[in-house]
């Protein structure tokens, strides 16, 4: 059995020996008979793909297959050879921002003062003048024309129906009414 065993591994090595040359005997030169192959002469795209063939290269002819070439110069049929080594990174690049329109700014609104805290509640006719009661939260102030209260609001002045007051950080003026005098 063992000479047996034997007899089947040389059939076995000679049969792929054989296999191994077939590709060599059929696939040379013959009779000075040339193979067309073609050139990449294009520019690489992208690290990492393949070379393209443009579309208006003509095949060239070689004469000896078996020359010294890298594997980019040449190509079996009219195909072309593919790296399978090449460098390939993952890296996306960073993408570039896009030029955001500059903001519309709103012109701001022009400052107004705040409505008026004060409330009328009485006026006082004397020999010196009308004097009036006015309440601001739970302080009543008694007031004459040209008097400040509590440093934000000066009493300008008082009509039958109506009294201006000026709010000093602004200085715009501010009415409210005080009814009808009896």
């Amino acid at each position: 059995m063992n000479k047996r065993r034997m007899l089947n591994w040389l059939a076995f090595l000679g049969a792929a020996g054989v296999i191994a040359l077939i590709p060599e005997l059929l696939f040379t030169e013959v009779d000075g008979e040339a193979r067309p192959v073609a050139r990449d002469e294009g520019p690489r795209q992208q690290q990492g793909q393949l070379a393209t063939l443009r579309s208006e290269q003509e095949p060239t002819m070689i004469t000896n297959v078996n020359e010294n070439r890298t594997g980019d110069e040449v190509a079996v049929a009219g195909f072309p050879r593919a790296d399978l080594f090449a460098a390939h990174s993952w890296h996306r690049p960073a993408p570039v921002p896009m030029a955001e329109p500059a903001p519309t700014v709103a012109p701001r609104p022009a400052p107004s003062a705040p409505s008026l805290p004060l409330r009328f509640i009485g006026r006082l006719d004397d020999s010196r003048g009308t004097q009036l009661f006015l309440q601001w939260d739970e302080r009543i102030h008694l007031v004459r024309v040209g008097d400040v209260i509590e440093g934000t609001y000066r009493l300008e002045r008082l009509d039958r129906d109506r009294l201006t007051l000026i709010y000093l950080p602004l200085r715009q003026s501010q009415s409210l009414a005080v009814g009808s005098p009896l």
